[in-house]
């Protein structure tokens, strides 16, 4: 039985003083509710490793970030689509109290995992919710050398379309080749893919901060609708499962 609540870890707030753009977040006192959501079962998956590695870079920058793996649900519920479950209602209630959604997802023959399409079937209940309406979503992907690239990202799309995702930034997608592994399981990418995703936390951070601010004053103003809403929902804490 796995606990859905994340460790006291997950939700430290890292800072880099020495950090233009960490200095300026920490000094306007605004931090994001970032939620990455990984579906590889494996913390040694590559594209596991390369989310870990966003989470850090935006936790040095002053971000909140949280992390759920397809790991964190019960195998039994995944399979058979309980979303009824007490596990899918904490699911999503994490995306619900997100802003920003980093989607990691290893792709192999083009085709992303099915376990990260079993999760995110879980979070579109009732069906055509829209769970992913008025977030700020980031894939993050890796795939085998011999897959198609154009392929894994209309997939993609084609997902995040059917959650009402309707801001996507670029993202990144890395081959198997361009990013390693080292013996504490961390990645290492080349210097392509890591300049990309430098450039891609700062740019989550660049929107992200105007779109937190807008919610925030939609809330104060009118205790009804969707941020309103969400804000008066009692916290997730824990949920064995």
């Amino acid at each position: 039985m796995r606990d859905m609540s994340l460790p006291s870890a997950s939700r430290s707030i890292e800072s880099n003083h020495h950090d233009p753009i960490a200095c300026a977040v920490l000094a306007s006192g605004v931090s994001m509710s970032i939620l990455a959501l990984t579906g590889s079962p494996s913390s040694r998956c590559l594209s596991s490793a390369l989310t870990r590695r966003a989470a850090a870079l935006l936790r040095e920058r002053g971000q909140r970030v949280d992390i759920l793996g397809v790991d964190n649900l019960p195998a039994e519920d995944l399979i058979q689509a309980r979303h009824d479950g007490t596990a899918a209602a904490a699911l999503r209630g994490w995306v619900e109290q997100a802003d920003v959604v980093l989607l990691g997802a290893f792709a192999r023959n083009d085709c992303l995992p099915c376990g990260l399409i079993a999760m995110l079937d879980l979070l579109d209940w009732p069906p055509r919710r829209g769970a992913f309406a008025g977030k700020i979503v980031v894939p993050l992907v890796t795939w085998t050398s011999g897959a198609r690239l154009l392929a894994i990202e209309q997939n993609v799309k084609t997902v995040l379309s059917a959650l009402h995702a309707s801001h996507v930034l670029s993202g990144v997608y890395a081959a198997d080749t361009q990013i390693r592994l080292n013996r504490r399981g961390n990645a290492e990418l080349d210097g392509e893919i890591d300049r990309r995703l430098l450039g891609l936390v700062d740019e989550i951070i660049r929107i992200a901060r105007p779109s937190r601010a807008a919610w925030d004053a939609v809330s104060r103003s009118a205790q009804t609708g969707f941020r309103g809403a969400v804000s008066h929902t009692p916290a997730l804490a824990r949920c064995a499962v």
